[in-house]
């Protein structure tokens, strides 16, 4: 009987993601990481995204490289989100299982398919699902590694720190950091024998690195005229200052092939991005950097209140009763919301999707204390109807899911924007709803690199790429007689200016389509 309830669990959990997949048009990010998976695959050339390495993108581009056709919505590259998504599902499972007993586990793995941020992101050819899967396979075998310094685990946890590291650059600090504390929490002795065995776990790490980048040797620092760069700014400072040394530095970086020079690139060009101030849209305005409170904000938003309270009862009962294990669970929580919450990137509640797991884990402790009495096994009930609920009611957009505290459907819209509620899903909706409404016209601003034209949206100019140049209204002819309408999607609606014009204010918006284009008659 358990193992039925788990096959429908993960049964479950891939069919709300293949739906919501046939559902959703392309978001923001999709057609850049297929267009430079192909690339990396095909011609090894890892040049298009310069900020993030390229293991996700790799794998997602397999069916296509095999000869599969990506279709309009890419859904076999997003199958492979989903897979990676379900391999996800059943490690927490496992993990809770093996730690804390069958009953924890099993919580774990209801709360895991639910959660609606979890679904919203394992349907998408993006990268965060993969990053999480991977930065909880490093944690955890880094978590063994220290209990038992085999030769197996030390090469098992340097294969998925290779990986953890080739997924994305914002992983490197918060996966050392995570180690670090972990190392103090256990009392771990530093002999020589264990750093020995952390130093071959390293270099196997920087193999699986190399080999995720096909052994290619490229200059760490590309070609290209841009008097902007860090590394022109640098030269020039050189010159002025007369310092050859660094300047044959800069020259040598740029002309000399080297084994792990993209990957050298990329941490090059993420610390640089990552260290920029960003403009960062919070809660309907606007400021010139990130503020430390942002990001915390938003999490207590888009988690499902039922979640919140299960994890903060999980958190008690580490408390009562001294579990070490329940607070190694909270370290890569802790470490990567005062990362990315001091940090200077925009805040979007992706980036920490990798403590979704550890929280998860912590509120099945929470709900499996609660199912202990009879009071609690209501109070259980009703949150876990509570938590079904919500998600359900969030189908087929798992992405514009927001909980009760941000307020109702139709104003906490406003509160978001981006990848935490608008990433160009709703064309589908849009196309719908024209066609229900007897829609004559269409003025059209619409975020995302996807083709409305694809959908029956043909507009009077072909769509831009860039996203400021799909900020004016794109003219869509549907017939000759009938209403005409604008259509907002509202990322654009903040970062194009229209919420700043009267005519454009939140009391005129007729309907909402999608959870995410705003519509204006």
């Amino acid at each position: 009987m358990k193992k039925v309830l788990i096959l429908v669990l993960l049964l479950s959990f891939f069919t709300l993601n293949f739906l919501s997949a046939q559902r959703e048009s392309l978001t923001y990010d999709e057609p850049v990481h297929l267009k430079a998976g192909l690339e990396e695959w095909q011609k090894r050339d890892f040049s298009m995204d310069a900020n993030n390495p390229p293991l996700i993108r790799e794998l997602a581009a397999i069916p296509v490289v095999l000869g599969i056709k990506p279709g309009r919505q890419y859904l076999p590259s997003r199958m492979v989100i989903t897979f990676l998504g379900l391999v996800l599902v059943f490690l927490v499972f496992k993990y809770a299982k093996n730690k804390f007993g069958l009953k924890v586990g099993l919580f774990s793995l209801v709360l895991f398919v639910f959660e609606p941020n979890i679904l919203a992101n394992s349907h998408y050819l993006t990268l965060d699902i993969g990053v999480t899967l991977f930065f909880v396979l490093a944690y955890l075998s880094f978590l063994k590694f220290l209990d038992k310094t085999s030769v197996k685990n030390t090469l098992i946890w340097g294969l998925f720190l290779g990986l953890a590291l080739t997924s994305k650059v914002t992983m490197i600090p918060a996966l050392f950091l995570s180690f670090i504390l972990a190392t103090l929490i256990k009392r771990k002795k530093l002999n020589r024998a264990f750093l020995k065995r952390a130093f071959v776990g390293i270099g196997f790490t920087i193999l699986v690195i190399w080999a995720v980048y096909f052994f290619t040797f490229a200059p760490i620092i590309a070609e290209r005229k841009d008097p902007t760069r860090l590394s022109e700014r640098i030269m020039v400072l050189a010159e002025e200052r007369n310092y050859p040394f660094v300047k044959e530095l800069i020259l040598w970086a740029k002309e000399t092939p080297v084994p792990l020079g993209y990957y050298l690139a990329t941490l090059k060009n993420g610390l640089v991005f990552n260290l920029s101030s960003h403009r960062i849209d919070f809660l309907g305005r606007f400021y010139p950097d990130n503020r430390f409170y942002f990001l915390p904000t938003l999490l207590a938003l888009k988690l499902p209140v039922s979640l919140l309270l299960l994890f903060f009862c999980g958190l008690l009962r580490g408390v009562k009763e001294k579990k070490k294990e329940i607070f190694l669970l909270l370290i890569p929580v802790l470490v990567m919301l005062l990362i990315f919450s001091f940090g200077h990137l925009p805040p979007r509640v992706r980036y920490l999707l990798p403590v979704y797991p550890f929280l998860i884990i912590m509120a099945a402790l929470g709900a499996d204390w609660l199912s202990k009495k009879h009071f609690g096994k209501v109070i259980l009930g009703i949150l876990l109807v509570w938590y079904f609920i919500g998600t359900i009611f969030s189908f087929p957009h798992f992405i514009s899911y927001a909980n009760e505290i941000a307020g109702p459907r139709q104003t906490r819209i406003f509160l978001f924007s981006d990848s935490n509620y608008d990433w160009g899903q709703g064309l589908f909706d849009l196309k719908k709803y024209v066609e229900e409404n007897n829609i004559a016209s269409v003025g059209l601003s619409y975020c995302g690199t996807d083709n409305p034209a694809e959908y029956g949206l043909a507009a009077d100019r072909p769509f831009a790429e860039r996203f400021e140049d799909r900020c004016p209204l794109y003219q869509i002819k549907l017939k000759e007689e009938g209403k005409k309408i604008i259509a907002i999607s509202l990322t654009n609606y903040y970062y194009c200016g229209y919420y700043q014009h009267s005519e454009f204010s939140k009391d005129k918006v007729s309907e909402i389509v999608g959870d995410s284009i705003l519509i204006f008659k």
